[in-house]
């Protein structure tokens, strides 16, 4: 299995265009892989200003030698993700019948 990555050519994905324009790799490299996964960022920045903060905070406040991992008492930075109720229920009919098919249940 081979799992790879790529950005986009200007740093912005252009969902106008098709991903191989997107990404700068031609067709004929892009069709040896089997599925195509396409993550975008909504550049929230209500979002981002938190993200931010947290790692502000992660970095500044610890002491050298300090365990690297987050502190759990600041839950409140932590966003959920918004799934509108038909995306919601695509991903279900992905979750039990693609991977089934994929896994070999029936």
């Amino acid at each position: 299995s081979v799992i790879a990555a790529a950005n986009p050519i200007y740093g912005d994905y252009d969902v106008s265009i098709p991903a191989g324009k997107n990404i700068g790799l031609p067709d004929s490299l892009l069709s040896r892989f089997d599925l195509l996964f396409v993550v975008l960022d909504d550049k929230d920045p209500v979002v981002n200003g938190k993200i931010a903060e947290r790692v502000i905070l992660n970095h500044r406040f610890r002491s050298a030698g300090e365990d690297k991992l987050a502190n759990p008492d600041h839950n409140d930075i932590y966003v959920e993700p918004e799934i509108a109720e038909t995306a919601e229920e695509k991903n279900k009919v992905y979750e039990n019948d693609f991977n089934a098919t994929l896994m070999g249940e029936e």
